[in-house]
């Protein structure tokens, strides 16, 4: 799903050049697949109802 994911969104979203998401710091599992897929922690960080979260990004 992940790989498909730049086609959907350029086919949806013509003119987006990135895709971001949040990942709870907690959560290394997904960190792990995200990271795997190609995103890319800048430091940004956010506050969310089950704490700290990660901003991930993928340059599509």
């Amino acid at each position: 799903m992940l790989e498909q994911l730049p086609l959907v969104v350029k086919g949806n979203f013509p003119f987006s050049d990135e895709i971001i998401l949040a990942v709870n710091k907690e959560n290394a599992a997904a960190q792990h697949v995200y990271k795997k897929a190609g995103f890319i922690d800048k430091g940004l960080r956010a506050v969310g109802n089950i704490g700290e979260q990660l901003i991930l990004h993928k340059t599509i």
